[in-house]
């Protein structure tokens, strides 16, 4: 469980930690507990991101980039894994 403090500096749970992978999951009864906290003020998300040397689709193939997708790409050719989140924001951002 990661723990987040207030301005007064009182801990609260709020969020579960996958302890396997590192990242953090938010579910919709830590969400619940955030909110009624009432916190006054704007909060703020950061987000720090790791990239692999070369993106794995390891996966989903079927997400790979590939020359209809990207035609600027030379046969097998290899993103990273920056690149990779760059084409996901890409992607998404018009959903937004």
């Amino acid at each position: 469980m990661c723990t987040t403090a207030d301005k007064e500096g009182k801990w609260g749970g709020v969020w579960n930690v996958t302890e396997s992978s590192g990242y953090i999951e938010p579910t919709q009864n830590s969400g619940m507990k955030l909110v009624r906290r009432n916190i006054k003020g704007s909060i703020f998300m950061l987000n720090l991101l790791r990239f692999r040397k070369i993106a794995d689709y390891t996966s989903h193939p079927e997400l790979a980039p590939n020359q209809t997708s990207h035609p600027e790409l030379a046969p097998n050719q290899t993103i990273s894994g920056e690149e990779a989140f760059q084409c996901y924001i890409q992607h998404t951002l018009p959903f937004l």
